[in-house]
């Protein structure tokens, strides 16, 4: 007979095969985990960088009702980076801005935890407003991150210059991109419906619920009814439904992150 550890071992696997590793299957899920404070459990290999000072205002091509922000590389994801998104889709904001830099130095500075484990019957994981969880390398048991750690990392690259346009409304993003400069954004993978799926206790004790299909993109554009983004999982500039995108958006928190021009 199997005993109760056993049992839930099994269960865990099961849940993690089918929540994790997105970037492979879009039925696959990524997603949501909140935060608390800093934790020293995590690898933080986050140290002051000497980046470039960004360009006074980006060149901005408008047609009509119609803004896109020029000259933001596309980097795919695939298949280096199956859970990295939001490493990928930084690095096309840095990069833009003048920044020598690859998606692997952005993960060697992005804070890192373990993938959900299992201890004495409850399920433990990282927080992802403090940490990624699990490995941007690896599309199985491995979720994401939330803005705040990328925040603080651009912070680090442009003191002073980092801008937070999480929970603010939807027409200052798109002011932000009209002024010439990207968007760190979070909504879904392909626009699928958020899900909520594992719940697990983070190490300050607090129990939170993963929204699942998480993924981050550089938003480089909109007119009055699409939105322009550099899809990491696609590797393509992608035009999305506003209404849909906006939607998806506010799902995962309304969470975008950028820098402020001099």
């Amino acid at each position: 007979m199997l005993t109760l550890r056993v049992v839930n071992a099994l269960v865990i696997m099961t849940q993690l095969a089918q929540t994790s590793g997105c970037a492979n299957e879009s039925e696959k899920i990524r997603g949501f985990h909140p935060c608390t404070r800093d934790r020293p459990e995590y690898t933080h290999q986050m140290e002051t960088i000497r980046g470039s000072v960004p360009r006074p205002g980006g060149a901005v091509e408008k047609k009509g009702a119609a803004y896109r922000v020029l000259n933001v590389p596309v980097i795919h994801q695939m298949p280096r980076y199956p859970t990295g998104c939001e490493a990928v889709a930084m690095t096309m904001l840095l990069q833009w801005a003048g920044k020598s830099i690859t998606v692997d130095q952005v993960i060697a500075h992005m804070p890192r935890g373990p993938k959900p484990q299992w201890k004495d019957g409850v399920l433990h994981a990282p927080d992802p407003r403090e940490a990624f969880v699990g490995n941007p390398y690896d599309d199985r048991g491995s979720f994401g991150i939330y803005h705040q750690p990328l925040l603080r990392m651009l912070e680090l690259f442009f003191p002073g210059r980092a801008v937070n346009l999480t929970d603010e409304p939807w027409e200052k993003i798109e002011a932000h991109l009209a002024g010439g400069v990207p968007v760190v954004i979070w909504g879904t993978i392909k626009m699928l419906p958020m899900k909520p799926t594992l719940t697990w206790k983070t190490p300050a004790g607090d129990s939170f619920q993963w929204r699942g299909n998480e993924h981050a993109m550089t938003m480089v554009g909109f007119d009055d009814t699409h939105v322009f983004v550099n899809d990491p999982y696609t590797g393509r500039l992608e035009i999305y439904r506003k209404e849909l995108f906006i939607d998806r958006w506010r799902s995962m928190f309304s969470q975008a992150i950028s820098i402020r021009i001099r």
